[in-house]
């Protein structure tokens, strides 16, 4: 039987101040741990994005639900935006797999409870704060599916999904974000 967990329009936890949020920490990806604090952060649900700071006019009719702030004070794009949510397992041990997809422009890379577990076009992204991936003209599609040793990421009860979204470069014209879905499957 498959579980959906989440979709589309669940409530997100979302930084897009131009704040790097693991600044003070020697971990760069220590936001995406269950224990951080994202009190702080601002709430919407899903899609994200922007297109020469408007909702309207994303190449391929992608709609945006809730616009992130696209600009530095120096007009300059920012370099990245921070997610997370989480999804309740009342039984880890019966997930026999996680599958999902998102949308994302231009890079994207998710987290279970701390650890990566899918990248999209994230090769060489280093920093929170950095320019990155694909520069790809509308939203495309990444696939998650996991299974094996990835499930012992799964813990009963709260468990926490994180994503790190960059904009490709200084002078793009759009940023998307939209989590279609993640299923966790009990039957193999």
């Amino acid at each position: 039987t498959e579980a959906p967990l989440f979709s589309g329009d669940m409530e997100w936890k979302y930084l897009d101040d131009n704040t790097d949020p693991a600044a003070g920490s020697e971990d760069r990806t220590s936001w995406t741990a269950e224990d951080f604090d994202d009190s702080a952060w601002k709430t919407a649900a899903g899609s994200f994005g922007a297109k020469k700071g408007s909702t309207e006019g994303m190449d391929g009719g992608y709609a945006i639900h809730t616009l992130l702030e696209q600009y530095k004070e120096d007009g300059d794009d920012k370099e990245a935006y921070f997610f997370r949510t989480t999804v309740t397992v009342p039984d880890a041990s019966a997930v026999q797999q996680i599958v999902g997809s998102l949308l994302y422009d231009d890079a994207a890379t998710v987290y279970l409870n701390g650890t990566r577990v899918a990248g999209f076009d994230d090769e060489g992204i280093t920093e929170n704060l950095q320019y990155g991936g694909s520069n790809a003209a509308e939203p495309k599609t990444g696939s998650i599916s996991l299974s094996g040793e990835a499930l012992d990421l799964l813990v009963d009860g709260e468990n926490t999904i994180a994503v790190e979204l960059h904009q490709g470069r200084a002078d793009s014209s759009d940023i998307y974000f939209d989590f279609l879905s993640l299923d966790f499957e009990t039957e193999a």
